[in-house]
C-alpha cells in the first residue's frame, strides 16, 4: 500500500503533473505543459493529488461536462501513477476519490478511454465496475483507437 495522502489539485500542481504523465506514458499519449494547464484547470474541471512526502505520488484530472435539463457527466482525462508505487492501490483510491466528487457533484456516471493496446488499464477499469461501450477509432494521435468506458453512479452517491 502506498502510504500518500491525497489533496485536491491546485494550479501550483500542473507542471509536477505534467512531469509525472511524461514519464507514466509514451509520447503519443503525453498531454504537453499547455494541454495538461488547459484539461486541470478548465471551469469545472477538478483533480485529485497524492503526495507521498513531499513528492507526488500520482493525480487524476476529471472534466465535469454540463449537459441542458440532464444530470452532468464526468470524464476521466487521464489517471497517472508513479510507476515505482504501481500495484500499490494508489490508482483504486484515486479513482474512488474522483468518483465521489463527480458523484457529489451531481454526474450521473463517469466516461473514460484507455487505449485498445492497453491491456492492464483495461483490465483495472473492468475490475473497478467500468463497461466496455464501444471502440473510438483514431481516438489517440498516431491513428490508436481507444476504447469508451462508462460506469454509472447509484442514486444514492449522487
Amino acid at each position: 500500500m502506498c502510504e500518500c495522502v491525497l489533496r485536491p489539485g491546485t494550479a501550483r500542481d500542473v507542471r509536477a503533473m505534467h512531469r509525472l504523465d511524461l514519464l507514466c506514458f509514451e509520447p503519443p499519449f503525453q498531454f504537453d505543459l499547455h494541454a495538461m494547464r488547459r484539461f486541470a484547470l478548465e471551469p469545472g474541471a477538478f483533480s485529485v493529488v497524492a503526495e507521498r512526502g513531499w513528492e507526488m505520488a500520482g493525480f487524476i484530472v476529471v472534466s465535469m461536462w454540463r449537459r441542458r435539463r440532464m444530470a452532468p457527466l464526468a470524464y476521466v482525462v487521464t489517471l497517472d501513477v508513479h510507476p515505482e508505487l504501481r500495484r500499490r492501490g494508489l490508482a483504486t483510491e484515486l479513482m474512488r476519490e474522483a468518483e465521489r466528487r463527480a458523484a457529489t457533484q451531481g454526474a450521473e456516471a463517469i466516461l473514460l478511454h484507455v487505449s485498445a493496446e492497453n491491456g492492464a488499464g483495461i483490465a483495472f477499469y473492468e475490475a473497478a465496475g467500468y463497461r466496455r461501450m464501444e471502440l473510438v477509432t483514431d481516438f489517440y494521435a498516431s491513428g490508436r483507437d481507444g476504447w469508451l468506458y462508462r460506469k454509472a453512479f447509484p442514486i444514492s452517491l449522487a
